[in-house]
């Protein structure tokens, strides 16, 4: 059995958008989407500053985040959250770094 992982999730919100429109999108989400797969341990939106956040998703393993990542691209609720983020080219062609635990307490 491998250990799960987890993904650090940066987010910038896009012009306009407000925090109480993310936190809207991703109460959506969560109970549209992440409740319903299984190899979703935790998940848990963290605030960086006025217009940053990071989602910390924390999954049974390292193929279950590809599984999900493509259920992500056509599911609305999905669509709906990733539409109030800023992205730029860069970020959208760098792969998100995955990480493995090593010990949980």
């Amino acid at each position: 059995m491998s250990n799960p992982v987890t993904i650090l999730a940066p987010i910038k919100l896009a012009p306009g958008v407000t925090e109480a429109d993310l936190l809207a999108a991703s109460n959506t989400f969560q109970q549209e989407f992440v409740a319903h797969e299984p190899c979703i341990l935790r998940r848990e939106l963290v605030k960086k500053s006025d217009s940053e956040y990071i989602d910390i998703v924390q999954f049974t393993d390292e193929k279950s985040v590809y599984a999900v990542m493509e259920k992500e691209q056509s599911h609305p609720a999905c669509q709906a959250f990733f539409a109030l983020m800023s992205f730029t080219e860069d970020e959208l062609a760098t792969p998100m770094p995955i990480y493995q635990s090593m010990s949980t307490n």
